[in-house]
């Protein structure tokens, strides 16, 4: 569960699925807007947190995104998180 006042978002997400906010560029102007800062993820991006802090993102296709977003200047600015691919090869050590 994400922290209080924070919000995830599919962030490549279509337009036209029953969403209250519909991608990036909705996402963005709620946040310009004045909307709490928050967390973004593409479709096959999960964020993992602990406690109040995110521990980590975790994805299942290997170009899935996760970003902080939030206001500076009057316009909203995306920075890229550190991503875990799940599908990685795994290698095991006899």
């Amino acid at each position: 569960m994400a922290p209080a006042n924070t919000v995830a978002s599919r962030h490549d997400i279509h337009c036209g699925r029953t969403l209250s906010l519909c991608g990036r560029p909705d996402f963005q102007a709620a946040i310009t807007r004045g909307m709490a800062p928050g967390w973004a993820a593409d479709d096959g991006a999960a964020l993992h947190f602990v406690g109040q802090g995110l521990a980590r993102v975790v994805t299942s296709r290997p170009k899935a995104g996760a970003y902080r977003v939030e206001c500076v200047g009057g316009e909203a600015v995306e920075t890229p998180l550190a991503t875990e691919y799940l599908g990685a090869p795994v290698t095991l050590v006899a």
